[in-house]
Order: C-alpha cells, then sequence, then structure tokens
C-alpha cells in the first residue's frame, strides 16, 4: 500500500479578509485535498518557524517588526500588518522547513506555502515576508544534505532567495522565470536562471534547469502557476492548464529517475481575466497530484 503524501498546513496559515490570495489559497487547497484526496495526501500542521531561526536569513528589525508590528512603517512594506498576519507567515515559513525535513527521511513532501522568493535579509519584497526556500535549504544542509537544489518555477524571479543563499557553495540554484521581476545575474556554475520569452520554450527550459540540478541531495520545488496565461500576475500567452501539468509531471519523472528527495511549496498563483481561486486551486493540485506519485 502506497504511503500518503504529507503536506504541511494549518489554519494558521489564513488571515481573515486577506488582501491577496497568498493567504487565502491554501484553506482552499487543503479543503480540495480533504475531500478529494483522502489517503493518498495527509495534511499535518507544521511547527511554526522561531526568531532564531529566521535570524539565520533575515535581519532582526525585520523579524521583530513582523512579530510585533513595531516599527509598522517597516511591517507595511508586505501586507498591513496584524496578529494574525504574523501568525501566518510565522506557520506557514515552518511548513517548508518541516516539509523539507520529512522529504529527506521519507522521499517527498510538500508545504501549502506561498509569498517566499522576493523576500531579503532586510526585507520583504513582492507579497513575501519571510524566505522560508532559504530557511529550507539551510534545514537541509544542517540534517546532512551536502547539496540543495532550488528549482523556482514561480512566473517571476527568485532574486530574494539568491541574495541570501547565492554566495552558499553547497546551494544550486536552477530559475525559470516569464516575467523580469527580481531578476538575479548569476556569478558561479552553480547559477542558472533563465527568462522564458515563448510559451514555446517553456518546458524546454524546465527540462535544463532540472538536468542543472542533476546530483543534488534534496530539491526545493518553488511550484508557481503564476506562469498560466490566464494569471493577472506574471501569466504568459501559452502557458495553460495542460503545459502546467506537464511541466509538474517532468518534475515528478525527474525525481523519481534520479532518486532525488524533494519538497514543494505552493509559490505564486493569482486571479486574473481568465483565472478564478477554484481554477488556481486545481493548478496547485497538479504539484500535488504530481508528488503524490512519488515512492515515499
Amino acid at each position: 500500500m502506497t504511503t500518503p503524501l504529507t503536506v504541511f498546513y494549518s489554519d494558521d496559515f489564513i488571515v481573515e479578509n486577506p488582501p491577496l490570495e497568498t493567504l487565502e489559497k491554501p484553506r482552499l487547497v487543503a479543503d480540495r485535498i480533504l475531500s478529494d484526496r483522502a489517503g493518498t495526501v495527509l495534511l499535518v500542521a507544521p511547527t511554526p518557524a522561531t526568531r532564531d531561526e529566521l535570524l539565520r536569513i533575515h535581519e532582526a528589525e525585520w523579524v521583530d517588526a513582523i512579530a510585533t508590528g513595531e516599527p509598522s512603517d517597516i511591517a507595511n512594506e508586505v501586507f498591513s500588518w496584524s496578529p494574525s498576519y504574523a501568525t501566518s507567515v510565522f506557520a506557514s515559513t515552518g511548513a517548508v522547513r518541516d516539509a523539507v525535513s520529512h522529504a529527506l527521511a521519507h522521499g517527498a513532501a510538500g508545504a501549502l506555502s506561498a509569498g517566499l522568493h522576493h523576500a531579503r535579509a532586510e526585507l520583504g519584497a513582492g507579497y513575501c515576508t519571510f524566505n522560508g526556500l532559504a530557511l529550507g535549504a539551510l534545514a537541509a544542509i544542517d540534517a546532512g544534505a551536502a547539496t540543495v537544489g532550488i528549482l523556482d518555477v514561480d512566473a517571476h524571479n527568485g532574486g530574494g532567495t539568491f541574495s541570501i543563499l547565492g554566495s552558499n557553495p553547497q546551494v544550486r540554484f536552477a530559475d525559470v522565470s516569464v516575467n523580469s521581476y527580481d531578476r538575479w545575474s548569476p556569478t558561479a556554475d552553480r547559477h542558472h536562471r533563465v527568462t522564458v520569452d515563448s510559451a514555446d520554450e517553456y518546458l524546454e527550459a524546465v527540462e535544463e534547469a532540472l538536468a542543472h540540478l542533476e546530483g543534488v541531495d534534496l530539491v526545493i520545488h518553488n511550484a508557481g502557476m503564476d506562469p498560466h496565461e490566464g494569471c493577472g500576475t506574471g501569466g504568459k500567452h501559452g502557458i495553460n492548464n495542460a503545459v502546467l501539468a506537464e511541466r509538474e509531471a517532468l518534475v515528478a519523472q525527474w525525481l523519481q529517475r534520479t532518486g532525488t528527495p524533494a519538497a514543494f511549496a505552493l509559490a505564486g498563483g493569482y486571479r486574473g481575466s481568465g483565472l478564478d481561486l477554484d481554477g488556481i486551486v486545481d493548478l496547485h493540485m497538479l504539484t500535488v497530484d504530481a508528488f503524490a506519485g512519488l515512492g515515499r
């Protein structure tokens, strides 16, 4: 009998009257898992990230501003601060760390976390508060991984993650974007970044990114669905449900073939003229289902 895929989530992720899908969609994905994937996917509450953990990747002034709301001018750079917002980002950041730890032990896991890869040491940016990808990578290294690969296929570049970990020789980057936001420049052979101009080039670019990660001990998959052509923030004409389903299948097949442990995070996915919230959940379930098919 196949062991269920463990995915980390709690209702602490959710903020009432959320200003953005990042703070709303995790519950809807969790609801879909509970209703349609019972026995295949197991939801587990994460341990929230601690202040000490976050100080490894962020400056104290930023961490404390989010924890307390003071000074408010810093905290409000990302979203309007509230106690539930602070609870949310500490919980969702910890979920990535927990997913990484579980993946190292069992082969695959996930976190229903979003709003990660633009956050820098000193400040959040681009709807991202704390950089859970960076925290997860360091947790994997602490647990004995010699090399960690970050596969970032969000529509936008992961410049925040690169600013924190780009100089770390144990971290390999593979960043495939369709939008120039938060672009960064490679400075070593372990850095791979490409912005795709045409949907016809997209899947080949993902395959090249995966090849760049060959041999790492763990992959953290920032599985953004905002490249979708209907997305109002970053979408690329011609990248539709079928293309993104093939992308997730490519990732899962590569992980299976190479025997590489992996943890995913939801990352981007936003409403647009051709994409409603139910459609966003459908897209994120492509990742969940692809990872549920991996051996654990």
